[in-house]
């Protein structure tokens, strides 16, 4: 359920980022140094911050909860095995904040600029409603691992990430035929959608 609130949790990142005013639950949040800069720290900060939080206590919690001792296992076999190979702290560090901003980053553009809803609707309006995607071309389709089409990866969330593009020709028509939208847009375009979208939450809390 995409731009749901209390139902997404790509919503949920307060303290840190507000994608919209309506996730957060006061002025003075909203006044915040870390909403009022999210523009700047997005991707200085508030990736490299989400990153390790997924990595060091999300997913090894919900890993914990479901019982898969296996993948707390290889989690921690993970680790072990960056510290061996990474030969500097600052090296180790760098490295996954290049990767926090690769993927946060990407992630961002799918749908965090558009706006929230409180109302259950279909799951298929949700994913187009609520969703967009990057315009495919080979580099696009290679650097998002075709995570791109996120209108057919919300839709189809078990098809593999590669054969998206076998469906969006239906995709699309099927939003035609019963007038609903079908965004997409460019690399570059969804970028500026995604920094101009900060930019706007933060000033909306400075009056």
């Amino acid at each position: 359920m995409p731009q749901r609130v209390a139902h997404d949790v790509d919503l949920e990142t307060l303290p840190f980022l507000a994608y919209n005013a309506k996730v957060v639950k006061n002025q003075k949040e909203g006044k915040s140094f870390w909403i009022q800069n999210q523009v700047w720290l997005f991707l200085s900060v508030d990736c490299f911050l989400g990153y390790w939080a997924w990595r060091l206590y999300i997913c090894p919690r919900n890993a914990w909860k479901q019982g898969n001792y296996l993948d707390l296992f290889f989690m921690s076999f993970h680790w072990i095995i960056s510290c061996y190979l990474t030969p500097t702290w600052p090296e180790f560090l760098l490295t996954y904040w290049l990767g926090a901003n690769y993927m946060f980053g990407n992630f961002a553009l799918s749908h965090t600029h558009l706006p929230v809803t409180e109302e259950p609707t279909h799951w298929v309006e949700y994913g187009l409603n609520y969703t967009v995607n990057i315009d495919s071309n080979p580099f696009v389709d290679w650097w998002m691992g075709y995570l791109n089409y996120q209108i057919e990866h919300h839709l189809f969330p078990t098809l593999p990430q590669y054969k998206s593009a076998l469906v969006a020709p239906r995709v699309k028509e099927l939003a035609r035929k019963h007038n609903l939208p079908y965004y997409s847009y460019s690399y570059a375009d969804a970028w500026a959608k995604t920094l101009k979208n900060f930019d706007e939450v933060a000033k909306g809390f400075q009056n």
